[in-house]
């Protein structure tokens, strides 16, 4: 595989590569879990999402001023971190990259200033997580969820 098209071909494997930074903190839930794998059914007004996430490879920190800070990487050598901004749209919110303030190696992620990704909650294993589109599959989630295993290594 060429290195300059991991991103877009592997995306996945960039997301449980290795983390940079730490994890987004979901508040306590209010209802009773949905099943494993489903959506978090929630009238969001996005307060839910605030915090650190984290997962293998990768760290969302998502403020309640409605920006964000998003880092990825591939193993040590090659990573990236963005500011972002952020907005709740119904069950979820989306994520705008605005500029990159961090980057390492030679690894080109195809990130750039207004790449979009939407950020979902769902239950996993008891736990909820945050799952960023287009990266389907791939868990964000605060401590208890990352001792369990739930988010990568």
């Amino acid at each position: 595989m060429a290195r300059k098209h991991f991103w877009k071909s592997t995306a996945a494997a960039v997301m449980a590569a290795a983390a940079i930074g730490s994890a987004v903190s979901v508040p306590a839930l209010a209802s009773a879990a949905p099943p494993a794998g489903t959506n978090v059914d929630y009238h969001l007004a996005g307060g839910e999402f605030t915090g650190t996430w984290s997962g293998h490879g990768r760290t969302a920190k998502i403020y309640g001023d409605r920006t964000a800070s998003i880092s990825l990487a591939a193993g040590a050598r090659d990573g990236e971190t963005w500011n972002a901004r952020w907005y709740p749209t119904g069950r979820t919110i989306q994520l705008v990259l605005t500029h990159r303030t961090y980057q390492v190696g030679h690894l080109d992620m195809h990130l750039y200033s207004g790449y979009r990704m939407t950020g979902r909650l769902k239950r996993v294993q008891g736990y909820t997580v945050l799952e960023l589109s287009p990266l389907n599959g791939i868990y964000w989630c605060k401590p208890p969820a990352n001792s369990a295993g739930i988010c990568g290594a």
